[in-house]
């Protein structure tokens, strides 16, 4: 009789579900540190501009550490498209791939 090993496998939903939510938390973070905002008072809905009051500047440096961060390179003209935390979030994850 051999053992089956595989009924101990997570279901790969779960696996990526936890890689997204480790994404998220990074990239709340990092947003955390950058702004001295507690973390818990942002979520994915969290606007730049509304709610943490970033200007250009402030999206500019916080693009950068997203890019060091992530090793990702996030072009100007993407960032004017990133409205929110959830925005930075799919976005690094449609990157991912």
């Amino acid at each position: 009789m051999t053992a089956d090993y595989t009924s101990n496998k997570l279901p790969e939903s779960h696996f990526l579900e936890d890689i997204l939510m480790e994404l998220q938390d990074k990239v709340i973070k990092l947003v955390s540190e950058a702004t001295k905002m507690d973390a818990a008072n942002i979520s994915l809905n969290t606007s730049f501009v509304d709610d943490l009051n970033l200007d250009s500047l402030d999206m500019v440096e916080l693009m950068m550490k997203m890019e060091d961060e992530f090793g990702v390179e996030i072009p100007e003209d993407e960032t004017e498209n990133l409205k929110s935390i959830g925005d930075i979030v799919a976005y690094l994850k449609s990157k991912s791939h």
